[in-house]
């Protein structure tokens, strides 16, 4: 059985800059990747709970402009569930392009939409 080694040496300067470079990005990935699932906030609306996590978020603004009245970002807290019905609640969380708001049923704790 044969071995091939490969040794990074032999590679030109700017492939060896492109091999480092990936390295980095693929631990910049992971990195953002578990931070990104250690924060998510909960907003409570009846049968339903908001999740968003802002990590995730691209600030596309599209929840803001679909239901103005539930999403204020300069309001604290900036979502306020009473503002809107649960369907419509559903509706405009689909619409999110990031992910960052996603949408689970209280009495089961099961995520209905991503």
């Amino acid at each position: 059985m044969t071995t091939f080694f490969f040794d990074i040496n032999h590679l030109s300067y700017p492939a060896r800059l492109l091999n480092f470079a990936s390295k980095l990005e693929i631990n910049y990935h992971h990195y953002i990747l578990n931070r990104k699932l250690m924060e998510t906030i909960k907003y409570p609306a009846g049968e339903i709970t908001i999740l968003w996590q802002p990590e995730i978020c691209i600030h596309a603004g599209i929840c803001v402009s679909t239901l103005p009245k539930v999403y204020d970002p300069k309001a604290r807290p900036w979502i306020r569930t009473e503002n809107a019905t649960t369907q419509e609640l559903i509706g405009q969380v689909a619409k999110c392009p990031s992910g960052a708001l996603s949408i689970v049923k209280n009495e089961e704790n099961k995520e209905v939409i991503k």
